[in-house]
Formats: C-alpha cells, structure tokens, sequence
C-alpha cells in the first residue's frame, strides 16, 4: 500500500505540473497573439491645414490658400511615408523628417513603435516645406497623443529650428488674410513677423516663439515641460580645468611680452589693450562660475598677445614659413591620430561625440591657416624664380649688375611675412585648445553608437537642411552662407571628405542661419526681449530628458550666451544661444543608444510600456483567461 500510495502521489505531481505547464504556455500563446493584434491593429488618424501661397514670376506673394494634410500613424517602426506628386517643393519631404523627429523629442513621444503616413490633398498649390515646419510638428504630437485637431480652429505658419523654435517664413500677411477669409477662430504665425494688419474682429492673431507655445492654442490637452535641474558638477570640473590651463597660458604670453616698448595707439598697443580687456572679463566669469566663458575670453587675450609676440620676433618670410612647416607637421600628426580607430574608439557617449567633432574642426582649422600661406609661399618663389630669370639686367653707377624692381620684391615679401603672422597666431593658440579639449573626453553621457555609414548619413541630412533654410534666405535677399554652404555640400557629395567635419560645419551653419532667420525682422529694443526671451527657452530645451546626463557642448554654449547678455551683446548672445540648441538637437541625425534597458529589457519595454495599461488590451485579455 504504501508503494502504490507514493506511486500514485507521484504521479498526481507529475499531472499537476504538465497541467501547469500546459495552462502557462496557452496564455502565454494568447497574451502574444492579443498583443500582436491589438498592436498590428493600431491605427489613428488626423488633418490640419497649412497655409500656402501663390507667387507671380516676380516672387511676390498674389494669393492663399490652405493645403490639407493627413497623418495616419501604424504600428511599425519609425518610418516616415508621405506623397508627394502633386508638390512642387520636394524639401518638404525632408521638413517632414526633422520636424516628425523634433516632435518626438520635443514631446517625449516614442515614435520608434509607429509609422508615419503623411498625406497632402491632390489640389496642393505651391507650398514651402519649411513653412509648414510648425504645423506638422503639431500635426505629429497631437496624433501620437490621440487628441483630434478642430480643423477650423486654429491655423500656423511658421519654419521650424532647433528646439521647436518658430521661425520667420515669407508671405505672413497674405497668410493672415487667407485664414481670415476662409473662416479660421485664429492664426499663429512667428513673434515679430512682419505684416501690416493692426487687428482683426474676425479672426484673433497669435505670435508664438515656441511650437509648444502654439500647440497649445490648438484644442486638446495643454503640454508644458517641466525645467531639469541639472547637475554641474562634472561638467564645472572639466570646464575649470580648461579655462585655468587656458588662462594659465595667458598669464605666460603676458610675461612675454615688452610692455613698455610698445607705443600707445599702435597695433600691438591695441592688441594689448584688447588683450587686457579678455582677461577682466575672464576674471568675472570665473567668480560666477562660468568657465567656459572665462576660458574664451582668455582663448581670444591669448590671440592677441600671441600676435604681439609674433610681431616682436621679426622673422623674414623664410623663417616664418620654416616654423609654419613645423607645426603644420605637428598638426597633422595629431589629425592622423584621431583618425584612427583606437582613438575612435574611445568615443562611446553623445558629450564624447560633442567633444570630438570639436577637436576635428580645430585641428583643421589649424592645418588650413597654416598649409595655405605655405602653398602660397611656394608658388612665390617659383614664381620669383622665373620673374628674375627672364628680368631685364642693367647696370648701376658703379658699373656693377643689379636686377630691376628688386625693392619691390623686398616690400613684397615683408608684407607678406606680417600677414603670415596673424594665420600662425590664431593657427597655435588653435592648436593648444586641441590638446586641452582631449582631456574633456570622460565617456560621461549618453551611450552612441556610431560608424562610416551612419556619420554618412548625418552628414547628408544636415546638408539637405541646410540647403533648405537657405533657400528661406533667399527670400530676404541674403547670401551671406553662400559660401559656407557650397563647402557643406561638397563635404556631403565627396566620399573620402571628412564627415565629421561636414556634422560639424552643418550643425554650426544651421546655427547661423537660424540666428538670421528668426531675428531678421526685429529692431533694437525687440532685439533685446527676444535675446531674455530666448536665453530661457534654451535652458529649458537643452534640459529635456537630460536629468541624469548632462549636455555638455549645449550648455557650454548657453552659458555663454548668458554671459554675453549681460555685457549687452545681443546678437552673439543670440547666435550662441542658437548653437547650444542646435547641438542639443544632434540626436534628430544621430540617435544615442538608451542605455537604461538591455536589448532583451528593450524588447518588453517597448511592447509593454503604456499600452499594457489599455482599457481594450486589459478587458480582451480578460475575457479570454475567463472563456478559458
């Protein structure tokens, strides 16, 4: 009895857990397959209008219209459809992009679970893609948000920069007029627009500086972010670190030099007093703590006390090109070495990557303002060479040969000793930031990921931005970028050019042309509201998501901004403030990894995370385990 009771027993175990098992595995089979439908079948759908205009051959704005575009999001994978055969703008694909992508950032959404189906009527007129920037920003967080757009509530027009800036765009008053017409409550349109209508009872006029700030003038829940303190600390130690070895420097430059030969008014006396001026205001970062602009302002003393000292040497053209040579050398033997992939592979954080693009334009920053003043300098003496051989020789009182015009070769050459002055001075004092920015790389910040084919990429989506703000430029009559930007392009088309210089460059340019684009209508006193205005929009933007990482190259700039403020130069302060949100918008092109969940973590995060909570997923799941 006893051994068929233990047998038995046994076996009552061994059917229990089959049973178990078998009850685990079934729900575990229908929780994947609700999940798969309810997921797959995911699907909502939203309309906003954009405004758009027509232009006569002239350029000038003749009529409006509004453009209806549809966004339908899926379950997927972050791809970005839209249609665009009845466009005449093709960059409005790629506004699509950065503006779907600054949504997403802006609003914390996780875009990489959908799919974006972006749909214009088949009456569209001509319509400029960074114009309709705003809207689809808008258009993006509202539908991934599920919030229904009242289609003739509200209306916007306005380009989209770093940060959710809104930014000036053509045709405003026209645009006004147009959504007036057809019946819009209001129209939001860029702060300090130009356009001549003092007031309407009709339709109520809004200028918004943030898309946020025009998001929630549409219908729907309100959104505000909420401003990160953010942590210092680590930051502040490797800033005081660079400004006191930078402000180290300026002190040894300075005993350098022979003050009291040096005649008041004269180039070097105004090379010394702007010198000296750096230094004060260097000393006034550092007891607020700002040491990235008490390092700049020792980094510009150093300049000019490096050009007195140039200057006081005297060198002929010959010995200035030999030292030339030799740092150029040494320049180039630090380019090669951060070419390579065992320095590359020390960069494994986005601050890493900040740090390293800057090393990347300073050392050819250096090479170049020393490799062309050699180039030209061999071209000379080749150039001398035959002028002399083919000179006509005469002969002077004394009988004795003399070559013509030889004085002038004299003076040509001094002049062309000073100029090669001032490219070796800013050339090394370059340099020696590049060997204090090294120190700077801590892989403190958020994971990245990164290789040829993604720098690439980043490259080329800068490029196609860049064009794209430039041709809103135009609108002004401005070509100051011109330039700049046909070396951006060539960078971009190039396959063996540095594109880590072209990120760079682009992320700097987009800066710039931000800066003019969103103040150009503004005169003095706007000027000085907007900069307040815009200093505090920055920190709040440069702070989002970064609670436990902090941005260094974004705040850096921003700091300095501030200090630049408060000596009352509004427009540095504005074009700084630009580059600490455009470096803070660096993941649109380069996405960091997220180092808080694990591949496998990563996987169950992104199927659960609020939808699990699902009042549909909950209830059919539900009636299932109970059917069962």
């Amino acid at each position: 009895m006893k051994k068929k009771h233990s047998f038995a027993g046994n076996e009552n175990r061994s059917q229990k857990k089959n049973n178990t098992l078998s009850v685990i595995v079934k729900i575990i089979i229908i929780v994947a397959i609700v999940c798969g439908l309810y997921f797959n079948s995911y699907r909502f759908e939203n309309s906003i209008a954009l405004l758009a205009v027509n232009e006569n051959r002239l350029a000038d704005y003749t009529s409006g219209s509004t453009v209806n575009l549809t966004l339908e999001v899926k379950r997927g994978n972050g791809n970005i459809f839209t249609n665009l055969n009845t466009l005449e703008e093709i960059d409005t694909q790629v506004s699509i992009i950065n503006s779907n992508k600054i949504a997403c950032n802006l609003f914390n959404l996780d875009c990489n679970k959908f799919d974006f189906y972006y749909t214009f009527d088949s009456e569209a007129v001509i319509l400029k893609g960074p114009s309709a920037s705003s809207a689809i920003a808008i258009l993006t967080a509202k539908t991934l948000k599920k919030e229904k757009i009242e289609y003739k509530e509200a209306v916007i027009t306005g380009s989209l920069s770093s940060g959710g800036l809104i930014g000036n765009v053509g045709g405003v008053e026209q645009k006004i007029r147009t959504a007036e017409k057809l019946g819009f409550e209001k129209v939001i349109v860029p702060i300090f627009s130009s356009y001549n209508i003092t007031g309407s009872e009709k339709i109520e006029i809004i200028e918004a500086m943030d898309v946020i700030e025009a998001y929630n003038n549409f219908n729907g829940k309100p959104y505000s972010i909420k401003k990160t303190e953010l942590n210092k600390t680590n930051y502040e130690l490797a800033m005081m670190q660079v400004a006191e070895n930078l402000c180290g420097r300026s002190n040894e430059l300075y005993d350098m030099i022979k003050t009291e030969n040096i005649i008041e008014n004269s180039s070097l006396d105004q090379h010394l007093k702007t010198a000296q001026k750096a230094i004060n205001s260097s000393k006034t970062a550092e007891f607020n703590n700002n040491y990235y602009s008490m390092g700049s302002f020792c980094y510009n003393a150093n300049i000019n006390l490096r050009m007195i000292i140039e200057k006081e040497k005297n060198l002929t053209l010959k010995q200035r090109i030999r030292e030339m040579i030799y740092l150029r050398n040494e320049v180039d033997d630090k380019n090669i070495e951060i070419s390579n992939q065992p320095f590359l592979s020390s960069i494994k954080t986005l601050n890493d990557f900040y740090v390293y693009i800057i090393l990347n334009d300073r050392t050819n920053e250096a090479y170049d303002l020393l490799q062309k003043p050699i180039e030209e300098y061999i071209d000379y003496e080749k150039r001398k060479a035959e002028s002399i051989d083919n000179m006509t020789l005469q002969k002077d009182n004394n009988n004795e040969t003399v070559i013509i015009n030889y004085d002038a070769y004299i003076e040509h050459e001094k002049s062309l000793a000073e100029k090669y002055e001032k490219s070796y001075s800013y050339a090394i004092e370059r340099f020696e930031t590049v060997k204090l920015w090294e120190n700077v790389i801590q892989n403190d910040g958020a994971l990245i990921s990164f290789n040829d084919v993604k720098i690439k990429s980043a490259c080329n989506k800068i490029s196609k931005e860049v064009n794209i703000k430039n041709q809103l430029l135009k609108a002004y009559n401005i070509g100051a970028f011109n330039e700049d930007l046909n070396k951006l392009n060539i960078m971009a088309e190039t396959d063996d050019s540095n594109k880590y210089l072209c990120i760079y460059s682009g992320i700097e340019l987009i800066a710039r042309m931000n800066t003019v684009l969103n103040s150009i209508t503004m005169n003095d006193s706007e000027m000085m509201e907007y900069t307040s205005n815009l200093i505090n929009f920055t920190y709040s933007r440069i702070s989002i998501n970064n609670a436990d990482v902090f941005p260094l190259i974004p705040y850096m700039y921003f700091e300095y901004s501030k200090d630049l403020a408060e000596q009352n130069d509004y427009a540095s302060a504005v074009l700084y403030s630009n580059f600490a949100l455009a470096y803070a918008d660096i993941n649109i092109y380069i996405e960091p990894i997220n180092s808080k969940y694990d591949k496998l973590e990563q996987i169950f995060y992104n199927l659960f995370k609020m939808d699990i909570l699902s009042i549909t997923f909950v209830v059919c799941l539900l009636l299932i385990i109970g059917f069962l």
